[in-house]
């Protein structure tokens, strides 16, 4: 077997806005960089279909900025990253305009700003996600990025070898998904900036994400934080045929929902932000109207005005084009609408474990992005705050990365053994058909009274299943290098759902996107804490619980209660 190798001083997986924040600013720093991603950097993962980012915050505002932000994530946030990132994002934002990023303006000059999903005195500035990341890609160029697209990276290497190290990461292996040639890179550092969990593979808008990052950064033992929020969804079902995503612009045009009965049912859900609640909101409220018989939703989007219609095509062509193809224009009548749920992690709920550096608990490992847990969102705070998070901890993941890089052997004994064991299911003529398994996993967790409405004995059977879905990926098979990519695909997406419901199981109140309809409440007094599971020495995962450290924070809860989750009205 061929196989190729490259050695980097920081190897960057995953080519969205974090990646290549974390590629550019290592390559500024005057590191050799390879920037790797599974698709094609530049139109691959959730960055090209975005539209928003948190605004540049005025100086005298960032108290109260981070305050609506601290409280939006019910105090779950990491308080010293979320004032980190509103004093660093405006340099961020304005590296962006400087290389070419077309953001919506004023007629001064100024930035255009609007407030959308949970914004009260934050709000987020506008941009095309497509033409963003090609002037991304092109940045990376310049600098001399090596970019490596098509390239699935399949396992992580540790400096001795062994899952979960005791020592550092030092590198990948991978496949390149065209040629199928395995890849060693050994690196001095690396970024782990693979994306989101997203459990609707093949069948969404954003549709080769497994969750790939999060599953390696686990074996190699490193900590995730509050997986028990990664039961997410979108409001992004149209007409019962086709998906259009990334709404958070339209509900800040304007936009309102609608039952059946012509009610704007968000009154029951969130009477103050309406449709600009959080998006756990909006997918519960969703639900609860059609299994309460109030179904079907809608979209009512009368209210746009030409100039608002061609607003939205410069910033989000693909969410108009499904509408267009189909013969409906939005302003004449309000348009069918249903959630989509899965287990994913689209806003950073649950992720990867990082400090101020985007350091993980392993040495040598670093993440951003959607593959970590957003720490400045708590649960989930307000639009824009995901690419923002991307901006300034791509940027800081990358400068880490850059200052702590240091090459140490290879074990090739692991190389090997992990390369084998990947290409055997090439060989291999019955088993199981990587696609059977995703199936599967679908049909296991994404009901909604698995994902939406949880309960003990329904979490226990979750994790039953999926623990029985495990044993067969031992016996999957790959007809091609394509279908190898799947099974790796399948093989980490059921890692992590698993993790999902263990975490799922720990936490007994109701909170964000977690629903127990045995703890119907959001309980400040006894869960204002993060649940952590990590890999043990037995390969088996652990989890405990740390109470967020409110005594280093500026704000908490002064009167800590229960108050009911919106799914208990």
């Amino acid at each position: 077997m061929e196989i190729k190798r490259k050695e980097t001083d920081v190897l960057v997986i995953g080519g969205g806005l974090a990646g290549c924040w974390a590629a550019i600013r290592a390559a500024q720093l005057g590191k050799k960089v390879i920037l790797v991603d599974k698709a094609r950097v530049a139109r691959s993962g959730a960055s090209t279909f975005t539209n928003q980012m948190l605004a540049p915050t005025p100086p005298a505002e960032i108290k109260a900025w981070k305050k609506e932000i601290v409280e939006r994530g019910e105090y779950l946030n990491d308080q010293e990253w979320v004032e980190t990132l509103l004093k660093e994002q405006k340099d961020r934002v304005q590296d962006l305009v400087d290389w070419g990023v077309p953001f919506e303006g004023n007629p001064d000059g100024s930035l255009l700003v609007k407030r959308g999903r949970g914004h009260g005195v934050t709000g987020a500035v506008l941009c095309n996600g497509h033409t963003m990341m090609d002037v991304m890609r092109r940045k990376a160029e310049q600098l001399g990025v090596s970019i490596v697209d098509r390239l699935t990276i399949t396992e992580l290497l540790t400096s001795d070898g062994k899952y979960p190290t005791l020592a550092r990461v030092c590198g990948a292996v991978g496949i390149q998904t065209r040629e199928g040639t395995p890849t060693v890179f050994h690196a001095g550092a690396v970024v782990m900036a693979s994306g989101q969990i997203g459990s609707k593979m093949r069948c969404h808008f954003v549709n080769n994400l497994a969750g790939d990052g999060v599953a390696m950064v686990y074996r190699t033992g490193a900590e995730l934080l509050n997986m028990e929020f990664c039961t997410t969804g979108n409001v992004s079902y149209f007409e019962k045929r086709f998906h259009a995503g990334s709404q958070a612009l339209l509900v800040g045009m304007g936009a309102k929902f609608v039952n059946a009965r012509g009610d704007r049912f968000m009154t029951r859900y969130d009477p103050a932000m309406l449709e600009r609640s959080k998006l756990s909101t909006l997918v519960q409220g969703f639900a609860k109207e059609g299994v309460s018989g109030r179904g079907p939703c809608y979209w009512d989007m009368t209210s746009f005005t030409p100039e608002d219609v061609a607003m939205i095509r410069r910033l989000l062509p693909t969410t108009l084009r499904p509408f267009d193809e189909g013969g409906i224009d939005v302003r004449t009548k309000p348009v069918e609408c249903a959630p989509v749920v899965q287990v994913a992690s689209s806003c950073g709920e649950g992720g990867i474990r990082v400090d101020l550096q985007c350091q993980t608990t392993v040495p040598g490992l670093y993440a951003a992005g959607a593959a970590a847990r957003n720490p400045v969102h708590g649960i989930y705070s307000a639009g824009g705050v995901n690419l923002a998070f991307c901006n300034v901890g791509g940027y800081r993941a990358g400068e880490a990365a850059a200052a702590n890089a240091s090459l140490v052997p290879l074990v090739e004994g692991q190389v090997s053994q992990t390369l084998e064991g990947t290409f055997a299911l090439l060989d291999r003529k019955d088993g199981y058909r990587p696609d059977d398994i995703v199936k599967e996993f679908q049909s296991i967790v994404i009901p909604a009274k698995v994902s939406l409405f949880k309960r003990e004995v329904r979490i226990k059977d979750t994790i039953r299943k999926l623990q029985e879905l495990k044993k067969k990926l031992a016996e999957m098979r790959a007809a091609d290098i394509h279908d190898l990519v799947k099974a790796v695909e399948a093989r980490n997406l059921v890692q992590v759902g698993e993790l999902v419901f263990l975490a799922a199981l720990e936490r007994r109140e109701s909170r964000a996107w977690h629903f127990r309809e045995e703890y119907p409440f959001r309980d400040d007094k006894n869960w204002l804490r993060w649940i952590i599971v990590k890999m043990g020495e037995d390969g088996q995962p652990h989890t405990w619980k740390e109470p967020v450290p409110f005594d280093r924070y500026e704000f908490r809860v002064e009167n800590p209660e229960c108050t009911p989750h919106p799914l208990a009205v």
